[in-house]
């Protein structure tokens, strides 16, 4: 949590970093050790809801789903994160930027509001900048008035 309020700290409301490039890659990019970890605790969850749910996934399978869905949304993270703060820098041990997703459509520059917003309230909103989803569910969604 420490590199999440120290990012907030070195934030400008441009979005700009006060470090520029000099920014510490781990206030921007999640490290391979924070992939892994969404991966054990994606592969426990799922595992758990098939016990409960009998939702008829081995525990081969919940691996899979998991590690998919945790490189998707790294990969995005990884982008566009670094896309809104102007960061460009590579991390050592982490999943790359995927520079193939574009900006420009609709789904990337609503994402990237949805993070502008999460700065906006002081990061006590708009938790999840890849997958929004739970911050309607959960009241936590911050939209900008406009």
């Amino acid at each position: 949590q420490d590199l999440h309020v120290t990012h907030h700290v070195e934030t400008g409301r441009d979005q700009s970093l006060d470090g520029g490039a000099d920014t510490d890659p781990r206030h921007i990019y999640f490290s391979g050790t924070t992939t892994l970890a969404s991966i054990l605790i994606s592969t426990l969850g799922l595992e758990a809801l098939t016990g409960v749910f009998d939702l008829g996934f081995d525990p081969a399978t919940s691996l899979g789903i998991s590690a998919l869905v945790a490189w998707l949304h790294t990969s995005i993270w990884q982008t566009l994160h670094g896309d809104i703060h102007e960061y460009y820098s590579e991390y050592p041990g982490a999943l790359p930027r995927a520079d193939v997703l574009s900006t420009d459509s609709p789904y990337t520059r609503w994402l990237v509001e949805n993070h502008v917003g999460h700065h906006l309230v002081g990061g006590k909103g708009n938790y999840n900048i890849v997958f929004p989803g739970p911050d309607y569910l959960w009241g936590t969604c911050f939209q900008p008035e406009r």
